[in-house]
């Protein structure tokens, strides 16, 4: 009697397994396409400032890359060195 439960106890949590696998497996596939999502969102948005990067006056650009960069996390290096190698290139032009 003890092993007829035994065995649908272990199929029970054979089961439980597979949906804990597919679960985690489905939430990886959204939290996945949320990050493409921002990605693509970021690129637009940066895409849009850039093209309109040149219709302010000098000052203004300046100033609104430093603004940008003031936002980034220091620890983010490679993207603060972008950030500074374009206000580098503005103040050389």
């Amino acid at each position: 009697m003890s092993d007829l439960k035994n065995e649908k106890l272990d199929k029970l949590n054979q089961k439980i397994e597979v949906l804990r696998k597919r679960r985690d497996k489905i939430t990886a596939m959204e939290s996945n396409k949320q990050r493409k999502l921002l990605v693509k969102q970021k690129i637009l948005v940066g895409g849009y400032i850039l093209s309109n990067l040149n219709k302010k006056t000098f000052q203004e650009q300046i100033a609104l890359l430093e603004k940008i960069k003031s936002t980034i996390d220091e620890k983010r290096k490679s993207d603060c060195y972008a950030i500074q190698n374009l206000i580098d290139q503005k103040n050389n032009q």
